[in-house]
């Protein structure tokens, strides 16, 4: 029960974080949360600044952890962050 907790800490803070950096949750699917910047509809920005709210989102993201204890091993978690720009492409199958 602890490590469910410990995730819906985790994924409230990053719902927090994507409101504040006005960025868009796609999706949650097992410990991978993913989010885009410019959607759900284009928004009329340059795609540079999208990538710059998905960067500085991340960065929070990171800071956000070292605040979030694993209670299993008493220590900061840690996570991984990949981030795509570019043209977008998406299917749905």
């Amino acid at each position: 029960m602890d490590v469910v907790n410990m995730l819906n800490e985790t994924y409230t803070c990053f719902d927090r974080l994507t409101e504040k950096h006005d960025i868009y949750k796609v999706e949650t699917v097992g410990d991978a949360y993913m989010i885009a910047g410019g959607l759900p509809v284009h928004q009329e920005e340059s795609s540079y600044n999208h990538a710059r709210k998905v960067c500085l989102a991340a960065r929070d993201m990171i800071h956000a952890c070292y605040q979030i204890r694993d209670p299993s091993r008493g220590r900061h978690i840690k996570i991984r962050i990949g981030i795509h720009t570019g043209k977008d492409f998406f299917l749905c199958l």
